[in-house]
């Protein structure tokens, strides 16, 4: 029985989040944790701004 747990906090839409599913469950089966998958959503917007787009929504800047 595992008796530790991990909280995983992933956002699936990332690239860097995919890369780290499979290094994340080989930390739980060498360490025997077991891992609790939890979403994330980066607000993209407000972490970096939005891009300013035309009336057919093609990015300007």
């Amino acid at each position: 029985m595992i008796d530790q747990r991990v909280t995983v906090y992933i956002d699936y839409k990332s690239p860097y989040a995919y890369l780290a599913v499979e290094p994340t469950w080989t930390l739980a089966r060498d360490y025997k944790v077991a891992l609790e998958w939890l979403p994330y959503t980066l607000d993209i917007p407000d972490f970096l701004g939005s891009a300013k787009v035309n009336n057919q929504g093609e990015v300007l800047e």
